[in-house]
């Protein structure tokens, strides 16, 4: 045991040696500046935590490292709200220069919880510019509003290392090329994910510019909303060599391409294979071609895999308009000869005005057809929540619901991709098959337990009993609710005394709430009765809930007759029912009868229960011959009177069949 413990604390050790960083606590510009210079030289990672404060900056703040400073750097604050960084509209905010570094690979820089504005700079990166040679850079829930620059609005990235751009907002930045974000590396790999862009401009790009040559761009889970290019790519312009890029989940809504093409997304590219997977493309504007998207694929062996994509509603300001959604340039001439690239079009929800068999359309124009394989597409109203305001998620009854291909996520995997949540977080395949477009709708799910509510039995005026049930949402969407009621004839006997699922209003996924019911035994009789639950589940608008009690008298009769047929085989013999009292009180038959077509021949011989008293647990018997009149079969109903509270007649069919 002790050279265990002795183990474990040599780990430690060893774990706390390797992870040594200095860490500063700043309150202004100049102590923040100052950090920046020690951290510059003191051989070891530093962490710079911004406290709460408004940091108005004047001159630039400077991060240049040492060459042998091949350590880590991390700027946070504590919250967007509370630290934020002021350029003034005078000054850029952070330089970053790695390119004295022996080994940037190791280093890692890091923005996380910071507000970022009013940045100014007459070159490159507003709010943050780095330059290094393979250092990474992540950007992780920071704001970045009203930062301008020539290249890159707010973040321009010149580093061949890993950059991630996470959780973040880029609001009303503007540049001459990208207005939120210049990336710029000869090759790199890029994540920018689960973002807000909106109100950026600039001449290409409106809210990201990307040029690189190699390596791999994934764009997945953000919003890209009314940004502009005077130029191309109102959302994103994409210029690239042998990038792979993938884009999918994402939300492009109302960007524009003021002069020419790419309303919602320019992308010129070589690389072997394109993705766009998920995504809505919608409202979007351009002039020339491509109102939504304009895809160029000059490599000539290119396959781009275009699936699952709502792109609709998007226009071309001119007057023969061609791919005012979709504008497909797949045709490669260079040295006389001509190469065209594969276009996968699967299972997207494109304009009504699309013509595949020949894909020169108003809608969607593909330049040369003889490498497009297409399957599954729609053209249906996709069913927005409120497009007018930017809801582009669908409606529980969209077409786009379960109609898309799952395959794509196969060839992603390939890639090493998994398959990604959509554009909330939420599971991207429901219920087997996944939807097209951004959003994947999740239904809500209502489940009952236990079963039924059974209260038992009680005797008149016995005290209130209460139980309750509980409500679990079993789906993946919020279950939200309108009403819960009682209801049937015997309502009034119930009462919902608890009711913690109104009181909650909804249940998200997983979650429960419980309703108590309370019986009250006011009279004597079978007391059915339902709880109506109303609520947003798709399939059970309105679910109803049985419960279930008896009340009796305190003292009460149960009569009980056997068998439960009398079957003549010959004429003369009789045959015999057995009467018992099972109650807890006298039974009284003050009337027996035969009933039915042939009751002439039947006739009751014994009739010793007749006006008697028959204790608890005794019995009496009724004998019944057959007399024969007519030929045939023949059949009659014994009917017995009694003052069974619940059966005030009992009947005992009599059938006669001819031999």
């Amino acid at each position: 045991m002790k050279s265990r413990i002795l183990s474990g604390l040599l780990v430690l050790m060893a774990v706390a040696f390797l992870s040594k960083a200095e860490v500063f606590n700043v309150t202004n510009v100049e102590e923040l500046r100052d950090a920046l210079a020690t951290a510059e030289s003191n051989g070891e990672d530093d962490v710079i935590n911004l406290l709460p404060g408004n940091y108005q900056i004047e001159t630039k703040l400077i991060y240049r490292p040492v060459s042998s400073e091949n350590y880590s750097l991390t700027i946070k604050g504590e919250d967007l709200s509370t630290t934020v960084v002021d350029g003034q509209n005078i000054s850029k905010i952070f330089y970053i220069n790695l390119r004295r570094l022996t080994d940037d690979s190791v280093v890692n820089i890091k923005f996380e919880n910071i507000t970022f504005t009013k940045a100014f700079d007459l070159a490159y990166g507003g709010a943050i510019s780095i330059e290094a040679k393979e250092a990474n850079l992540e950007v992780n829930n920071c704001k970045f509003t009203e930062n301008d620059a020539p290249y890159g609005g707010a973040i321009f990235v010149l580093t061949q290392g890993n950059t991630s751009i996470i959780n973040s907002e880029f609001i009303d930045n503007k540049g001459k090329v990208g207005g939120a974000i210049m990336y710029l590396p000869y090759e790199g790999n890029l994540l920018i994910e689960r973002n807000k862009f909106k109100g950026n401009s600039s001449r290409f790009g409106g809210a990201i510019y990307l040029m690189s040559t190699n390596g791999r761009a994934i764009l997945k889970s953000n919003t890209f909303e009314e940004n502009i290019a005077e130029v191309d790519g109102g959302g994103l312009s994409a210029s690239l060599s042998n990038m792979l890029l993938i884009i999918m989940n994402n939300i492009f809504y109302k960007n524009v391409s003021e002069t020419e093409f790419g309303g919602g997304l320019y992308i010129n590219t070589g690389s072997n294979q394109v993705f766009l997977v998920n995504n809505t493309i919608a409202y979007n504007e351009a002039v020339d071609n491509g109102g939504g998207l304009y895809l160029s694929l000059n490599n000539g062996g290119s396959i781009a895999y275009i699936f699952n994509n709502i792109i609709k509603y998007n226009k071309l300001d001119n007057e023969n308009p061609i791919g005012e959604d979709v504008y497909i340039n797949n045709v490669l001439k260079k040295d006389n000869e001509i190469s065209v690239s594969e276009i996968d079009f699967y299972n997207n929800n494109i304009g009504e005005n699309t013509d595949l068999m020949t894909s020169n359309s108003e809608d969607l124009f593909i330049l040369d057809t003889s490498k497009l394989y297409y399957e599954n597409n729609i053209t249906d109203n996709p069913l927005f929540i409120d497009s007018e305001n930017g809801n582009l998620h669908l409606q529980n009854q969209s077409p786009c619901v379960d109609a898309g291909n799952n395959d794509i996520f196969d060839k992603l995997l390939e890639l090493e991709i998994e398959v990604p949540e959509d554009i909330d977080g939420d599971p991207r395949i429901y219920k087997d098959v996944v939807d097209i477009g951004a959003d994947e709708v999740l239904l809500p799910e209502i489940q009952v337990s236990p079963e039924m509510l059974d209260f038992g039995t009680f005797n008149v005026g016995d005290e209130p009993v209460s139980k309750t049930f509980t409500v679990t949402n079993t789906g993946y969407g919020t279950l939200k609710f309108k009403k819960v009621i009682i209801w049937g004839i015997n309502k009034n006997y119930y009462e919902i005394s608890e009711n913690e699922c109104i009181d909650k209003g909804e249940l998200l996924s997983g979650e429960s709430c419980n309703v108590t019911v309370t019986f009250y035994p006011k009279a004597i009789g079978d007391k059915r009765a339902f709880v109506g639950i109303i609520s947003n589940d798709p399939i059970k608008k309105v679910f109803s809930y049985k419960m279930n009690s008896v009340v009796r008298a305190e003292k009460e009769p149960v009569i009980v007759a056997e068998p439960i047929k009398l079957s003549f085989e010959e004429t003369l013999v009789p045959e015999v029912a057995i009467v018992t009292n099972k109650g807890n009180s006298e039974l009284i038959i003050p009337k027996i009868v035969i009933w039915g077509i042939n009751k002439e021949e039947f006739e009751i011989v014994n009739e010793n229960c007749k006006n008697k008293e028959i204790e608890p647990g005794s019995s009496c018997e009724i004998s019944v011959i057959f007399k024969p009149q007519t030929k045939g079969n023949k059949k009659g109903l014994l009917v017995i009177y009694s003052n069974d509270p619940d059966k005030f007649m009992t009947k005992i069919p009599l059938r006669y069949y001819k031999k």
